[in-house]
């Protein structure tokens, strides 16, 4: 079941597909349970027989066994609805990695795994000018807002409980309540990391036709296909490749991973088409960086022949990769000997040569000011608001989301919070990659939720090290990664192709300057606008993420005004007349 959309009422739950009966519970499902074998020995525990446990069956049980708690018990990437007449539950993986949409009503509540079904359901298509002012300065979507004022995201970690007629928001799981692991020695903490990642990949491997893995030449798409070739899972390859772009192309480095483990390998031309070639030809809910990859992603939708598309998407996050700021420092202010040394040790050894002095500032003295007032911890580096974009809309509209924001309960350490907040932040956008495709389903094993909970659980210092990311990956996979690709510290420059994409795609730059929808709103000032536009198809974009964000927000605005014409065909709604 790929996507549903319904209602309850009074209920009674209806929708599309019809949903699922399970022994009195009514059940719509999207994605897959990964701990199916856990919940198989509950259900015998229990002294329940389960006729044929498919993910309908488990997401029942578990409704019936825990109601509101199913969302903590059930590990997976996946989104439900549940009810037995009398209560009922709305849920999603603790990560939001399936996501589930809503729009509640005094009586009622509607609700879909696809945005684009809900706004067609309900016909809402007022937008959230809050939505757009984060849109437009980080691209980061806090809280449960979506573009439109009365459609809501269900948040990470929460359940909705519909019961007696009342419709309540539940924290059901959070990183803040997961305690520190110690091990005696390293050789412990590296056997439980393989003994996860391979557990990771091989629940998700667990399909009813071909896998694929998608393998773009780095640390963490080869980690997934190494372990699950190594495992003996029937395995195809496919990659985005670049002839022309070659700063841009991993090809070298596929095949580290190829030579080791032999298996079909499907290549998309990523120079044809390029990056703001091809405008999307059908409606999305939400603007978001796909737009701009259109033509791959159309190319992947031809190509691919599988039910399922590993990925390794999420793995900076997880295993503390490119180089993040060490935020945990902080946690020996109260020890200043040891801030000392740890400070001096990270200059030293520091390849940029950064005083201790930024040092100081960047990793101790801003996160803990942050932490303190209960903000977001700052990301050294983070860009400011565009200048094509409007201050007085920024003023207006940014100040109703932009105040302290607690994602969950705060952790007990300033080095705690910044896992956290790099975990969260990652899946509050990474759910938009099972948006848009029809055909396949792309699964993400090192977001496996207990991967994550024990990498959040791990010592700081054996994840990250100074001059070093990923310390604690780099060990533990030695002998299952090609060695060239485990010490790998380069990484490729991908800008070359969207600015040659920008040079030369035609419809994209009509629709960018020919009377823009973000200058009709207010959002953005024209002259800067078409500036920026200019700069960029001469490769001199300043802060390429912002002009991004900022170029498929114009392409959605086009798309909802196409909408509100022809409302019944979000299909092939597309975005130039």
């Amino acid at each position: 079941m790929k996507r549903f959309h319904g209602r309850i009422e009074n209920g009674c739950l209806t929708g599309v597909p019809s949903p699922e009966s399970h022994g009195g519970i009514r059940v719509l499902w999207r994605g897959f349970v990964a701990n199916r074998n856990e919940l198989i020995a509950e259900a015998r525990r229990r002294g329940e027989v389960l006729e044929s446990p498919a993910e309908g069956e488990l997401f029942a049980a578990a409704f019936r066994w825990w109601g509101p708690d199913l969302q903590k018990r059930v590990l997976g990437e996946y989104s439900v609805v549940a009810t037995d007449g009398r209560a009922a539950v709305l849920t999603h993986d603790a990560l939001g990695l399936r996501p589930l949409f809503y729009r509640p009503t005094s009586d009622s509540i509607e609700f879909a795994s696809h945005l684009e079904d809900l706004v067609l359901r309900t016909g809402e298509n007022g937008i959230d000018l809050a939505y757009v002012a984060d849109h437009l300065l980080d691209d980061q979507h806090w809280g449960d807002h979506t573009p439109y004022r009365r459609l809501h995201r269900l948040p990470l970690g929460r359940t909705l409980h519909w019961t007696e007629g009342r419709l309540r928001e539940r924290r059901t799981w959070d990183m803040a309540s997961i305690a520190p692991v110690r091990f005696s020695n390293p050789g412990e903490v590296e056997e439980r990391l393989r003994e996860l990642i391979r557990e990771a990949v091989l629940t998700a491997c667990r399909a009813d036709g071909p896998i694929w893995g998608e393998l773009s030449g780095g640390l963490d798409s080869s980690t997934v296909m190494c372990v699950a070739a190594q495992a003996g899972v029937p395995l195809e390859a496919i990659s985005i490749v670049f002839g022309r772009s070659r700063r841009a192309d991993d090809s070298r480095w596929m095949r580290e991973v190829l030579d080791r483990h032999p298996m079909p390998w499907h290549r998309i031309d990523g120079d044809d088409p390029l990056p703001f070639s091809v405008v999307p030809d059908r409606f999305c809910a939400e603007p978001h960086f796909g737009f701009v990859n259109w033509g791959w992603l159309s190319r992947y939708e031809e190509e691919v022949k599988a039910d399922v598309v590993l990925t390794g998407l999420g793995g900076d996050q997880v295993f503390a990769g490119d180089h993040p700021t060490p935020h945990f420092l902080a946690d020996h202010l109260l020890r200043p000997h040891r801030l000392r040394r740890e400070l001096e040790r990270w200059r030293t050894q520091d390849r940029a040569e950064r005083s201790q002095l930024h040092w100081l500032l960047q990793a101790v003295v801003r996160p803990s000011i942050d932490f303190l007032t209960g903000r977001r911890l700052r990301h050294e580096g983070a860009p400011p608001a565009p200048d094509w974009v409007r201050p007085d809309f920024l003023r207006a509209h940014r100040g109703s989301r932009s105040g302290p924001q607690v994602l969950g309960r705060r952790c007990r350490t300033i080095g705690s919070q910044a896992s956290c907040e790099e975990i969260y932040s990652y899946c509050n956008q990474d759910y938009l990659t099972n948006q848009v495709p029809l055909n396949f389903e792309y699964r993400s094993p090192l977001l496996y939720r207990p991967l994550v909970e024990f990498m959040h659980a791990v010592p700081w210092e054996e994840k990250v090290r100074p001059g070093e990311d990923r310390h604690l990956q780099r060990r533990a996979l030695r002998g299952i990664l090609p060695e060239k690709i485990r010490v790998r510290r380069s990484k490729t420059d991908a800008d070359q192709p969207y600015y040659e994409g920008l040079r030369t795609g035609s419809a994209w730059i009509e629709a960018l300057t020919r009377s823009p929808r973000i200058v009709e709103h207010g959002f953005v000032d024209a002259d800067a606008w078409s500036d920026a536009v200019a700069a960029a198809r001469f490769g001199q974009a300043e802060a390429l993420p912002s002009f991004l964000a900022t170029a498929t927000l114009e392409i959605w605005l086009r798309q909802i005004e196409i909408l509100k014409r022809v409302p019944e065909r979000t299909d092939q709604v597309g975005v130039v007349e």
